[in-house]
């Protein structure tokens, strides 16, 4: 993220200062074990009502806020799941319809029977 926040659109850089700090902190990946263990190593700890990396005016609670909306929404496993299971509720629903209209089809033709056996019926009265 440190590297998004900090490159240009071409890939280089916004400044020397911010390049040192993210191969600092590639060296330090490869040697704790875990990530946010290596940013304190490379940024120092945090400061109350402060967010590191975020610019000017930005404060926890903003941080928090739009954190808790991206948790409440889906993972992409969970979206793939979801869109198989319409995927195969539209697949039955076509099936369904399939059957719909061969019964409607058999309704006709035995109805077209029906009608020519009542006009030989009244033929022969």
């Amino acid at each position: 993220m440190y590297s998004i926040c900090h490159k240009k659109s071409d890939g280089s850089f916004v400044n020397d200062e911010a390049k040192e700090k993210y191969e600092q902190l590639q060296a330090e990946i490869g040697k704790t074990p875990s990530p946010n263990e290596a940013f304190v190593n490379v940024f120092g700890k945090e400061h109350p009502g402060y967010v590191r990396c975020m610019g000017l005016g930005i404060t926890p609670s903003q941080i928090t806020t739009s954190t808790s909306h991206s948790v409440r929404s889906m993972s992409s496993s969970e979206a793939n799941e979801k869109m198989e299971k319409m995927q195969a509720e539209i697949d039955r629903l076509k099936k369904r319809d399939s059957e719909v209209d061969m019964l409607k089809e058999q309704i006709a033709f035995l109805m077209q029977m029906q009608n020519s056996k009542d006009k030989q019926v009244k033929l022969f009265s």
